[in-house]
């Protein structure tokens, strides 16, 4: 009744079986010897590093270069991005 419902057709079951999986969708196996609350981040001393990430160019086309979304602060970054876009007095509004 439900595939009725949502128009689906007995050949929708074949689209899972068309997908190229290589067996590393679900990322690594669990280890017996690993802890829950870490995950291997590549860093041989177990800790992420700090920075900045993502595009830096992603705000230019608003007025906001890459050097000075940098420059800001993480505390001072919302509130800059917000008052650049027109938004600052909705971000107060939400605090």
């Amino acid at each position: 009744l439900t595939d009725e419902l949502l128009g689906r057709t007995p050949e929708d079951d074949d689209v899972l079986a068309d997908l190229d999986l290589d067996g590393t969708e679900e990322g690594e196996p669990y280890r017996e010897d690993q802890d829950d609350d870490t995950y291997d981040s590549g860093d041989p001393d177990g800790q992420a590093g700090a920075g900045p990430l993502g595009d830096g160019g992603l705000l230019a086309d608003l007025g906001v270069g890459e050097g000075e979304l940098r420059a800001l602060r993480p505390g001072d970054a919302l509130g800059e991005i917000a008052e650049v876009l027109g938004a600052s007095e909705v971000l107060e509004a939400v605090r």
